[in-house]
């Protein structure tokens, strides 16, 4: 797959498990995994954002871009080469004409799209009376490589593939009317209201795809490597459930796209559609 930023044609590769784990740990890249985006406040009766959104509630799900020129540290762990990554972004920027980091990301976000998620905070309503609480999001982010290798250039692109909503509680004014609510919904005091991010345009679908598949497979092995299915750990389960509910809804958009008449996607049984 490839696609082109203004002139210059970039070949997509998926990139191994390990290498994305090395990406999404840099600490600039991680506030867009982790992030608080509302408050609830049970005195007031009110709510405020903590991120910016639109006004019916919606946050974006920023695409990300990454120059990651690896090196191998101390422990053997894959680490960023900083002076390089710099190099390298100048370079990429200088290549594609933009002047800025956002020049680079406007346009790749008309390639892929950006998104966004309306809060679910009918979820997490029953709370509302009874307890003060913020909410957090997590974004699970795709990552797959643009290179080319021709003028060794090189970037990462993060693509919001599943997003997911927790709480935690900062105050309860009445301890036996919060009790009566979680005696009443027990699984709200866990619940975790998770969504795959549909994918908007073809570019999206083929880079995800990519993706997911290269992820699944290196589960898989990871998995396998580990003593087979009955072995695997708690982690490697909802990993694996995730990245297949995720291949489920890439591959039934990509058959919808082929019969343009169809009535869209039914929502995905773990995990519904953003």
């Amino acid at each position: 797959m490839k696609i082109k930023i203004n002139a210059v044609e970039f070949d997509i590769e998926p990139v191994p498990a390990v290498m994305r784990q090395a990406i999404l740990s840099d600490p600039i890249l991680s506030r867009g995994v982790w992030r608080e985006v509302w408050q609830w406040d049970a005195v007031a009766q009110q709510g405020k954002p903590l991120a910016a959104m639109t006004d019916k509630r919606a946050v974006p799900l920023g695409n990300g871009i990454a120059f990651f020129v690896p090196r191998i540290g101390a422990q053997g762990e894959m680490m960023k080469s900083e002076a390089p990554s710099k190099k390298m972004a100048e370079r990429v920027m200088k290549a594609t004409g933009a002047k800025t980091l956002l020049d680079l990301m406007n346009a790749l976000n008309r390639i892929i799209n950006l998104p966004q998620k309306e809060l679910p905070l009918g979820s997490f309503a029953p709370l509302n009376p009874v307890a003060s609480f913020k909410i957090g999001m997590y974004v699970d982010y795709n990552v797959v490589q643009m290179a080319n290798a021709a003028r060794n250039l090189s970037a990462y692109l993060l693509i919001p593939g599943q997003v997911a909503f927790q709480h935690h509680v900062t105050a309860i004014p009445d301890q036996v009317a919060y009790d009566a609510v979680l005696a009443a919904t027990p699984g709200l005091a866990t619940l975790q209201p998770a969504f795959v991010v549909p994918p908007r345009t073809k570019a999206n679908l083929g880079l995800r795809s990519l993706a997911v598949g290269r992820a699944l497979a290196d589960l898989q092995d990871e998995i396998r490597a580990a003593g087979g299915p009955e072995a695997a750990s708690d982690a490697q389960k909802r990993r694996a459930a995730q990245l297949a509910t995720e291949w489920r809804v890439l591959r039934s958009t990509e058959a919808a796209e082929q019969q343009p008449r169809a009535n869209g996607l039914a929502p995905a049984a773990a995990i519904r559609r953003a």
